[in-house]
C-alpha cells in the first residue's frame, strides 16, 4: 500500500511537467511573435486587473 501510494504520488508530483513545459514553451513563442511590438503589457494588465481580486 505504501508503495502504491508513493508511486502515485510520485505520478500525479511530476507527471503534468512535461505538458506544462510545452504550453509555456509555445504560448511564450506565439506570443513572442505575435506581440513583439508591446512586448510584456497584457501579462501587466492581469496583473492589474488580478490584483483587487
Amino acid at each position: 500500500m505504501d508503495g502504491q501510494m508513493l508511486w502515485l504520488f510520485l505520478f500525479l508530483f511530476f507527471f503534468p511537467f512535461p505538458f506544462v513545459l510545452i504550453r509555456t514553451v509555445l504560448w511564450s513563442s506565439e506570443m513572442g511573435e505575435s506581440e513583439a511590438a508591446s512586448g510584456m503589457s497584457p501579462d501587466a494588465g492581469q496583473v492589474v486587473e488580478e490584483a483587487p481580486l
